[in-house]
């Protein structure tokens, strides 16, 4: 704004390259800047502060801009969500009976692991309706839209969310046109499919010209006989689906499990207008046996992987490339530098394709100019981005050929790493994408998620608002007992906390209780809600409340946050989570092992090394010690309990692991028999001691076991944490999934061009 006055100009122009990313909250300044034209002057001085009366403006003008123009939303979805309870309770009159069908009663089918279950809305007034909770309001709707019956209510409901969303919101803020980006972007989704033994598919050509759209094996597929793939009466859904043991034996889905999520996505991709395609779909069989999948589809990915850069040579004169990798499992295993992915694929083209070799240009943080300008002055570059911020900010439009040689679960960061090309300054006309995943594996599940909204090909300019549906604002709850997950707004969430009645009696209102379960001194673990200022104000959590699971237990449903903590004083001190497992963690000894999480009778999270990980990690044990013995046979903390009790030792052992599950148990290892022979004689530790980290109450808190510093949380998005812990705990995830990609192909249609 000073520029803008010392060059005495009426208007200015303001450029980013920041994406909206579906959080309307962080919206607000811009919003803010534009209705004031400029903002309030004082805020903008170089010097001074804007006095009492600009502060008092700005905070209605965000109140209105929260609670009028956003419905006291905070993401898109959430303002779908609300927008669409507004319409459903506004259609009424003689020219329509859609509030009278919303008010009515209606049953609904919902799976449940792995099971149907019904659940019925019974009648209610216009009155009744309005004094529901926000949450009650919006499942109501959901549920109401969901129904096949109620199709034509849908469409209406979409095409007035779209208006309103698009003039009062968008239009507040920017001036939305389509995006007349001339490059072109077009996905290839590699699909390895491990299998016993690879059926034979039957051609079936594709009727488009130019380029299949669906491969099996190498052999075209048309468009309209995917349905051949997956009918019951075909031969091909069984053998290659339901009775492919490479798959979860439960079926991981409930109904309709592997075989139909495979279905909707590949019906989704083949089922868009032919001048707007450009996804690509290949999948292909890889026989191997159950114990060495792993290897064997990392082979067959490393042998695609070299066919596909030879392929890109033969064609294209310029075919400088960027491989990316999925740096939150790398990180789990960067202690052992052997394990990285892209360590193993070079020697695999060192022995394979070593006419590759001397292009290949190894992404270090440390050097990160030198690459780039390695990767510019060399036209048959193949640029191994080993670091996850080789995904943002990076100008490498010199390439435009994209291989995700792993797919993360973020969607946000697959869009980031196309966008290292497909930007301005791109010379070709076409812009590659080429993705491999495993189809048994989570990242399978999230490729074809991610080619279904369109994250992959997509040009309007909407993936990243996509992307942000569920990564903001947002918590992930799941059962301690059944292990269901499920997602909640915070909003919501917050709604169901009670105000503390003790504070309010003192004169102290506003003062909201946690939801946590506690364990007492006799071992007793209760759920209780704690005033959050004075933790001896509690009361107990009803037996009916939401926050509690509709499981038989009913328990406190959980919040689970996937993260790592990095210490301030050494980045190399780490807590990070364990591999799929989102609320687990692993110690910072170098035999990363499990570690025990439990909270104290004042709610805090207590994550503690157990007394197996101080075990493997010490150098010592007593003579004739069975566990020692076998050691290197044991595979979890389970076994290793077993072992130990039947230990002719056990009785006398400092180092035995006990099987209590309190906090206070000897199954925790807060302190060693041999760490403190040596404090007593003064020498120096010869391993790690175990420890205890105290996150307080929200993980806001807690001090590095290695130096002291203070540890940094680093989040996981909430979709995420959401994905990965439904794969490892829900019987019906892909149910569950499929749902969770019709809701964003509803945002997605909500925020189409008209």
């Amino acid at each position: 704004m000073q520029t803008k006055k010392k060059n005495k100009v009426p208007f200015c122009l303001l450029l980013t390259a920041t994406p909206h990313s579906g959080n309307l909250t962080h919206m607000f300044n811009l919003w803010y800047f534009i209705r004031r034209k400029g903002g309030i002057p004082e805020c903008f001085k170089e010097k001074g502060n804007p006095g009492q009366k600009e502060r008092a403006e700005y905070a209605r003008e965000k109140a209105f801009y929260l609670n009028v123009v956003c419905k006291g939303a905070t993401t898109v979805a959430e303002y779908v969500a609300k927008a669409q309870c507004e319409f459903l309770i506004g259609m009424s009159g003689e020219s329509s009976n859609v509030r009278d069908r919303f008010f009515a009663a209606f049953t609904v089918e919902r799976s449940k692991d792995g099971s149907r279950t019904k659940k019925t809305f019974p009648a209610i007034t216009y009155e009744e309706y309005l004094a529901l909770k926000d949450y009650q309001k919006k499942d109501r709707a959901q549920c109401f839209l969901d129904d096949p019956k109620n199709e034509d209510v849908r469409r209406m409901a979409l095409d007035s969310v779209n208006h309103t969303y698009t003039n009062v919101v968008m239009r507040s803020i920017m001036v939305r046109r389509r995006n007349e980006y001339s490059v072109k972007r077009n996905a290839y989704s590699y699909f390895f499919l491990p299998i016993d033994k690879a059926v034979e598919v039957e051609e079936k050509p594709e009727k488009k010209k130019g380029i299949p759209t669906f491969m099996v094996d190498g052999v075209s597929y048309a468009a309209d006989a995917i349905d051949d793939l997956f009918s019951d009466e075909g031969k091909y859904v069984k053998a290659l689906f339901d009775d492919n043991p490479h798959f979860k034996a439960n079926g991981g889905a409930g109904e309709g499990g592997f075989a139909k999520f495979y279905y909707e996505v590949f019906n989704e991709i083949n089922g868009r207008e032919a001048a707007l395609h450009s996804d690509f779909v290949r999948v292909l069989q890889i026989p191997c046996q159950a114990e060495s999948e792993e290897k064997t589809v990392f082979l067959a990915k490393c042998k695609k992987f070299v066919a596909l850069l030879k392929e890109i040579r033969r064609r294209d004169a310029n075919h400088r490339v960027i491989v990316f990798f999925d740096y939150k499992k790398e990180e789990n295993v960067a202690f052992d530098e052997s394990l990285s992915t892209w360590k193993k694929l070079t020697d695999y083209l060192t022995k394979n394709a070593p006419d590759l070799v001397p292009d290949i240009i190894h992404g270090d943080l440390e050097n990160i100019d030198t690459c780039i300008a390695q990767y510019d002055a060399n036209p048959n570059a193949i640029l191994f981005a080993e670091n996850q911020k080789f995904t943002e900010g990076q100008d490498l439009q010199n390439g435009n050929i994209v291989i995700n040689f792993e797919v993360p679960v973020d969607p946000l960061t697959v869009d980031q790493r196309i966008g290292r090309v497909y930007r301005m300054g791109q010379a070709e006309d076409e812009v590659e994408v080429h993705s491999f995943a495993t189809m048994s594996r989570l990242d399978g599940y999230c490729l074809g998620y991610f080619a279904s909204i369109g994250i992959l090909s997509d040009t309007e300019g909407d993936a990243t608002i996509l992307s942000g549906c569920n990564s903001d604002s947002m918590k992930v709850l799941r059962c301690p007992s059944c292990e269901d997950v499920s997602l909640i707004y915070e909003s919501d969430f917050e709604e169901l906390l009670p105000e503390c009645e003790e504070c309010k009696e003192k004169g102290i209102t506003g003062i909201k209780m946690d939801a946590v379960a506690v364990t007492d001194s006799d071992g007793v673990r209760r759920e209780m809600f704690i005033c959050k200022r004075d933790p001896s104000h509690r009361k107990e959590i009803p037996a009916e409340h939401p926050l509690r699971c509709t499981c038989n237990h009913a328990p406190l449903r959980e919040a689970i946050v996937i993260n790592e903590f990095v210490c301030k004083n050494n980045p190399r001190h780490r807590i990070k989570r364990a591999k799929d497992k989102g609320y687990d963690y692993v110690c910072m000894s170098h035999k990363r092992n499990k570690m025990m999480r439990t909270q104290d009778e004042n709610g805090n999270i207590l994550v503690g090394c157990s007394k197996f990980c101080a075990f493997k990690n010490c150098p010592y044990s007593r003579p004739g010690c069975l566990l020692r013995e076998k050691i290197d046979e044991i595979i979890g903390e389970e076994e290793a309990r077993v072992i130990c009790a039947s230990c002719p030792q056990w009785d006398k052992c400092e180092c035995r692991i006990d099987n209590g599950d309190r906090a206070d148990d000897k199954s925790v290892a807060n302190s060693c028999h041999f760490c403190m022979l040596y404090k007593k004689s003064g020498r120096v530790l010869p391993c790690m001691q175990p420890y205890t980290i105290n996150f307080g109450k929200d993980y806001q808190s807690g001090r590095c076991p290695e130096c002291n510093g203070e540890l940094e949380q680093i989040k996981t998005n909430t979709f995420e944490t959401f994905i990965r812990s439904r794969y490892e705990n829900d019987r019906s995830f892909c149910y569950n999934f499929i749902r969770e990609m019709n809701k964003t192909l509803t945002i997605k249609e909500i925020l189409r061009f008209k």
